[in-house]
């Protein structure tokens, strides 16, 4: 069901986007086509066929449902209290609405404007207290300096999502700039300049309207308060600023060479369905990961992990090295690592890479636990019982370590009590004897 969503949604979106076109007089024949366009756009892929990436579907679906409904402020506002609800990013969304109104329909009812904003001022306040008691102490924290900073050190980020919208040959699932060819987002920006001064836009209101949306949703995802990992920059970002680049376009492309408009939906379309192939299933995710960003040490762990779910060990392994060397303290590969070599029956080994992802990680509670299991297995059992009762403080909900404590102390130290207690606990969570 989510997938069928995901679809009604990009359905929904795509009619509305035709919608818009035609409230901006874009020809009906000249918005199918554009339409089109964006329907099968490959790098649109993402926010479809992955389940995470609807958040940006879905705020396009309310942010060009509130544009349709500006004359209707009750339904407007329901959309606009949406679309804040569904990213952050909608925030901007008055200036949006300002522009569509007085300069790109050039309205003159300061009165219905300032309730308008009395409205939105409402809306927003409404959610930023709900905002508030959901997350309390916000966890992340932003300043306008540091936002900024952001913005302009990912600047670059601008040529890549060129690249993808209007030459989509190095589509990927985690995309770096460090890993991405950046000079076909120059070649696309360049060719748009240069249609936009040749061709001349014939409203230049609604070609500047598609910029303005462009860059208002696509510069906050420029802003990353986690600096652990290189910045991705993921094509689903992208779903919502592309229609920007379509209102823009609409003022400037012809639809007098129908062959060519044809040729390059049916060629987008032919690239969409190998790239959706990427989102069929886990391992084509990684492995296209890896394949096109091999210096991102999540993608060698998360392949890793693939692999190690299918049994394939050796491959699992050499990803889980790739992940270290690239980054030494990567979290959960030298336990991954651990594991695999406990498998293999090297204890050794195996207690190597355990201590190893305590030093770098000592509240993991799975490292404290397989470090337990390779202790009880030399005997050492005093040292394992220490590591079990270390992984139930970090983690009282830990099924398996509460089920070996139940055992251990009913068994082996021939201690009810304790006994009891853990396997109470273990059965309250649903562990079975």
């Amino acid at each position: 069901m989510f997938h069928v969503t995901d679809i009604a949604i990009h359905i929904a979106v795509v009619t509305l986007l035709y919608l818009v076109l035609l409230k901006l007089k874009v020809s009906s024949k000249l918005s199918f086509a554009l339409s089109a366009f964006f329907a099968v756009h490959p790098a649109l892929s993402q926010a479809v066929s992955w389940i995470p990436g609807r958040n940006d579907s879905l705020l396009a679906l309310f942010v060009l449902a509130s544009l349709l409904t500006l004359d209707n402020i009750f339904l407007h506002l329901i959309f606009f209290a949406l679309a804040i609800f569904t990213k952050e990013s909608a925030l901007f969304l008055p200036a949006v609405y300002s522009f569509w109104m007085f300069w790109v329909r050039k309205e003159k009812f300061p009165g219905r404007f300032m309730i308008l904003v009395l409205s939105w001022v409402s809306v927003v306040f409404i959610w930023f207290c709900l905002r508030s008691i959901a997350l309390g102490d916000d966890p992340v924290k932003y300043s306008l300096g540091s936002s900024i900073l952001a913005v302009t050190g990912n600047l670059s980020a601008v040529f890549l999502y060129f690249g993808k919208m209007f030459l989509p040959f190095n589509l990927s699932v985690l995309p770096t700039l460090v890993d991405s060819k950046l000079y076909l987002g120059i070649i696309s920006l360049v060719l748009f300049v240069i249609a936009s001064v040749v061709w001349r836009p014939k409203n230049m209101m609604i070609y500047l309207f598609g910029i303005c949306l462009f860059i208002i949703f696509l510069l906050p995802g420029f802003i990353r308060p986690n600096n652990f990992y290189a910045p991705d920059f993921l094509e689903h970002r992208l779903y919502l600023p592309i229609i920007g680049i379509i209102i823009s376009l609409s003022q400037v492309v012809r639809l007098d060479r129908k062959l060519f408009w044809v040729t390059l939906i049916v060629g987008l379309g032919t690239l969409n369905i190998f790239h959706s192939q990427v989102f069929s299933n886990k391992l084509r995710f990684w492995q296209n990961a890896v394949i096109h960003s091999p210096s991102h040490p999540l993608a060698h762990k998360n392949l890793g992990a693939m692999y190690y779910f299918d049994q394939k060990y050796n491959e699992a392994e050499k990803e889980y090295l790739l992940a270290l060397k690239i980054s030494p303290t990567e979290a959960m590969v030298n336990n991954n690592l651990g594991l695999i070599y406990l498998m293999r029956g090297d204890k050794i080994k195996a207690e190597e890479y355990f201590k190893k992802e305590l030093v770098l990680y000592p509240n993991y509670d799975n490292a404290h636990a397989n470090l337990a299991m390779v202790y009880y297995q030399n005997g050492d059992k005093e040292k394992a019982e220490e590591e079990w009762l270390a992984t139930v403080e970090i983690n009282p909900d830990h099924k398996e370590t509460l089920k070996n404590l139940a055992i251990y102390y009913s068994q082996v130290k021939k201690d009810p009590v304790r006994a009891k207690y853990y396997y109470s606990e273990a059965v309250k969570r649903g562990v079975v004897f």
